[in-house]
């Protein structure tokens, strides 16, 4: 797939928290490698959030008719606490782009979340995240 990019959201065989391998939605927010093997980081998409949700969530508007970008179809919330390590081939499919000012955002927790991917794929934030200073 050529079109994996960051903002992308995709279908992807991800690792939750219990070691179990599973098909779920999430969004490209590193730069992907060319070759399959490489790794780069995603946010998960997840339809279980609270309102109002938190700082580090970013939330998507259902897209069920396809006329938004993101393809998504339900309300749902990028989880910027919830990465991954993946490679292209985890990819099961590519969906519709995130907008350029969430994009901003979650870029934003990307860089300031310093996360240690495990073996086991799961990933954790530092303390320290999301920093005491973010005006997000």
């Amino acid at each position: 797939m050529s079109n994996l990019l960051p903002g992308r959201i995709i279908r992807a065989e991800i690792i939750d928290r219990n070691g179990y391998k599973k098909e779920r939605p999430a969004v490209i927010v590193s730069p992907v490698p060319t070759d399959d093997d490489s790794t780069f980081i995603v946010f998960a998409l997840t339809t279980r959030f609270e309102k109002p949700h938190p700082p580090n969530e970013v939330f998507l508007e259902a897209d069920p008719e396809r006329t938004r970008g993101t393809w998504v179809k339900k309300d749902c919330i990028v989880a910027c606490w919830w990465a991954n390590e993946i490679t292209r081939k985890d990819v099961i499919e590519t969906a519709g782009m995130i907008e350029a000012p969430q994009i901003l955002i979650i870029r934003h927790f990307f860089k300031q979340a310093n996360f240690e991917i495990y073996a086991d794929g799961g990933s954790e934030p530092d303390a320290s995240f999301p920093p005491a200073d973010s005006a997000m």
